[in-house]
This record gives structure tokens, C-alpha cells and sequence, in this order.
């Protein structure tokens, strides 16, 4: 909520939910009016992708510097995991997807790839300084959990970790960050500040932090979305997976439940599920079960045509509030069911209202959810659809800053950062 609340971001200076194109010569191209075609029956037709709005430069974005740290600590980057192929190793194979009329591509993107992509792109955006003098925000990329798949081999002190960060004190602590690949609940000590000495503790604890969710009990831990499988995509690959998912109206399935049976909302899962499989024959549901051992990418590809012939994703808590599957399922056009209100809060620099992109089903029609979704009327889908189409260049990852493209989730997150520390530094705007 204070996230939401606190930070006028970027996105909101354009046209909500807009699709933008930033240009090599600074100009960008505003697709949030596109003219499409109103008739819930008839596809959502794109018209235009060249409208013209406010020039942008990098020159709106702020110096990054990079600290230098030892290996041992570093997060493991692309470029020491797999330096031949760093497309895969950030976003994933390709997967071809197909509807009645077309194929397209998505991506198998590790959902805590973050991390790994964002240092990328901050060296592309060619924002880096090695001035310490010039710097707006200094990046720690420390060794976390999870980075490129790995798991936390140890958990520095943090006593060596400051001895490491020569230029955080009190005054510059906000403007220190530290990206956490995964949802930011667990971690090293060091990432809470938690340590034997209190007042380098302390100073830690006062940096600032991006995970894929926050929590009221982590001060200055901001949430950013999850890598969407249409992350790591070209701008006309982008563009043919918007034209044929949204050409796509008619669907086999009322709504689709992907998900194993675990987490603190189990309970509820095995119920979603069982009432899907009582409505399976009648074509309302497709089920699909996360907790079995199937191939990453084969598993991709076959969760993600289950939900391209959905109208409706159900999407119940897992593990923590949050699932990759909220953000998957609207690149697919397939519209997010959620149940539980802390899911409404999540990502708001990126998704304005839930309201606009997904359905909430209140606690009291746990046991009657198909019942719910039969009855929301087609102008309702029609304008959802309208807004989660508006939305995915906003919540996917561009491959790279070399081609005119669109502004991305690490665009929209890096001004937001951006604008959100020197509020903290300053106290004002």
C-alpha cells in the first residue's frame, strides 16, 4: 500500500497502461490509444503502433554505480553461467505457441531471473558510472538465493560485507540497492540487517530493496513483477504475440487451474480444483497439476496453451501471495481470477488497479467460482482484456537496449527507484 501510495511514477506521466516505444533518437511512440475493435465477439484488432508522445533520453534516468565486490559474494551473473549464449541463460528457450489461426513465440523465463536480467540492462542502458561522484544509486549485487537457479552456498557477514561498501554511510544508505531475485521474505541476515554489530546493521537495513513481493515488517522493500514468458522478446515478436493472443476470443475453455497443491492455501487449491474436474467434460475447465515431474520447458509450453484457451486464469495463493502465473496468464490473454486481497496489492508501479485487469472472488463463493465466472458479462471480459492488452509491454523485459523498442518493467522500475529515493533522501519530490 505504501508503495503504491508514496511513489508517483513514471507510468502514470503516460497514458494508463500504455504500450511505448522508445525510439535511438529519444522520441517514443504511445500505444495506449490504439483503436480496437469494441465487440466482445469480434478480436481485438490492433490499428496503429506509431503514435508519437514525449521524448525520453537517458538522460531521465539516474547514474548507477556498480560496486566492484568479490566474486565469492557477487551475484552469478549470465556472463559467468553461460557467457556463449546469454539470451537463453536470462530469458529461456523459445516456445511456439499456436491458436486456430496463427503461432507465436513466449520464452521459458525463469521466474527469479530478475536479478540476473536487471544487471544487464543497467550496463546496457548505459547508465553506469565508475564516478562514485556521479552516482544517484549504488547497486549492490550481492550473492543471493536463487540466483540462475543456484541455491545460497553461504551467507556473508555482515562485517565483510561492509568492509566491501566504502561508500555507505548514513547519509547515502537509501541510495544504496540491492535487487533480491526471488520474493524478498527469506534470506541472509545481512539483507535484513540483522547482525552483531547494530550500527552496521542498521545502516544496511536503511538500503533500499526490490523483490517480487514486499512486506509491511521489511522496511524500504519495494515489489516489482516476476519475468513474464514475454520477456526476452524481440518488439515484433512482442507485437505478433499481442496480435494473435488477442485475435483469440473464442475459446475452448471457460477457465483454466494450473497449479500443484501446496502452500498455505492448499486447502483452497484442492477445492478449485475439484470443482474444476466436476466441470472438465462441459469443456468450463482445464486443469493442470504443477506438482508433478514434468520437463521445464515441455511444462511451459503445456501450461501455457492451457491457459491461451481459457477466458479466465484461476490463480489462488501459493507459497506467498503471489504467483508468476498472475502475469503469464494476461500475456496469454487470459484474464487472472484472484482470491485473496493481498494479491490485489502486488506490483503497483506496474499494475495500477487489479480491478481494471482481473476478477476477485470473494471468500464467501470459494465453493461456487464457476458459478461466478459464468456470470460476468461479455462488455466486462471485453474491457479487461482491453486493459491487460494495454499492460504487457509494462510488466515483460525487453532482451536488450539495441533496437527501438518499448518501455519496459526495468524502465518503469528504475524511475520508480529512482523518484522513490530521492523522496527518501530529500523528504520531497
Amino acid at each position: 500500500g505504501s508503495q503504491n501510495e508514496a511513489v508517483k511514477d513514471f507510468a502514470s506521466s503516460l497514458q494508463p497502461g500504455g504500450f511505448v516505444k522508445i525510439q535511438s533518437n529519444g522520441s517514443v511512440d504511445d500505444y495506449s490509444s490504439l483503436n480496437i475493435e469494441k465487440n466482445q465477439r469480434k478480436p481485438l484488432i490492433v490499428q496503429d503502433f506509431s503514435r508519437l508522445s514525449r521524448p525520453i533520453s537517458v538522460g531521465d534516468y539516474p547514474r548507477v554505480y556498480i560496486y566492484d565486490l568479490p566474486k565469492s559474494m557477487m551475484m552469478k551473473t549470465c556472463a559467468d553461467v553461460a557467457p556463449q549464449d546469454r539470451s537463453t541463460c536470462k530469458f529461456g528457450e523459445y516456445i511456439t505457441l499456436k491458436t486456430p489461426d496463427c503461432e507465436f513465440q513466449i520464452r521459458n523465463t525463469d521466474q527469479f531471473s530478475n536479478a540476473a536480467i536487471f544487471y544487464d540492462r543497467l550496463h546496457a542502458k548505459k547508465i553506469v558510472t565508475k564516478e562514485p561522484t556521479e552516482a544517484d544509486i549504488f547497486y549492490i549485487p550481492m550473492y543471493m538465493c536463487q540466483d540462475i537457479g543456484d541455491m545460497c552456498a553461504f551467507c556473508p557477514s555482515v562485517q565483510s560485507i561492509m568492509d566491501n561498501l566504502p561508500y555507505l554511510d548514513k547519509h547515502s544508505a537509501p541510495r544504496h540497492l540491492i535487487i533480491k531475485p526471488d520474493v524478498g521474505f527469506h534470506g541472509c541476515p545481512f539483507y535484513y540487517g540483522r547482525g552483531r554489530d547494530h550500527e552496521q546493521s542498521v545502516l544496511l537495513n536503511d538500503t533500499t530493496r526490490i523483490a517480487l513481493e514486499s512486506f509491511i515488517e521489511r522496511p524500504h522493500l519495494y515489489s516489482i513483477p516476476y519475468p513474464t514468458i514475454a520477456s526476452g522478446l524481440k518488439t515484433d515478436e512482442l507485437k505478433k504475440l499481442m496480435e494473435s493472443v488477442f485475435a483469440f476470443v473464442n475459446r475452448p475453455f471457460l477457465a483454466s487451474a494450473i497449479f500443484g497443491m501446496h502452500g498455505q492455501a492448499a486447502v483452497l487449491r484442492q477445492n478449485i480444483m475439484k470443482q474444476c474436474k466436476a466441470v472438465e467434460a462441459a469443456k468450463e475447465c482445464s486443469g493442470g497439476n504443477l506438482d508433478e515431474p514434468i520437463n521445464g520447458v515441455q511444462r511451459t509450453m503445456q501450461y501455457s496453451q492451457l491457459a491461451l484457451n481459457s477466458t479466465f486464469c484461476l490463480q489462488p495463493m501459493g507459497d506467498t501471495p503471489s504467483r508468476k502465473g498472475m502475469l503469464d496468464s494476461m500475456v496469454l490473454g487470459c484474464i487472472p481470477v484472484l482470491f485473496g486481497k493481498n494479491q490485489t496489492t502486488m506490483w503497483p508501479w506496474h499494475v495500477k488497479s487489479w480491478d481494471e485487469v482481473s476478477i476477485f472472488i470473494n471468500e464467501k463463493d470459494y465453493n461456487d467460482v464457476f458459478k461466478v465466472l459464468r456470470e460476468v458479462p461479455a462488455e466486462k471480459i471485453q474491457s479487461l482484456r482491453r486493459n491487460i492488452f494495454d499492460l504487457i509491454p509494462m510488466i515483460s523485459l525487453k532482451e536488450d537496449e539495441t533496437q527501438d523498442t518499448y518501455a519496459d518493467s526495468f524502465d518503469i522500475t528504475i524511475r520508480n527507484l529512482w523518484l522513490l529515493i530521492e523522496n527518501r533522501v530529500t523528504g520531497s519530490w
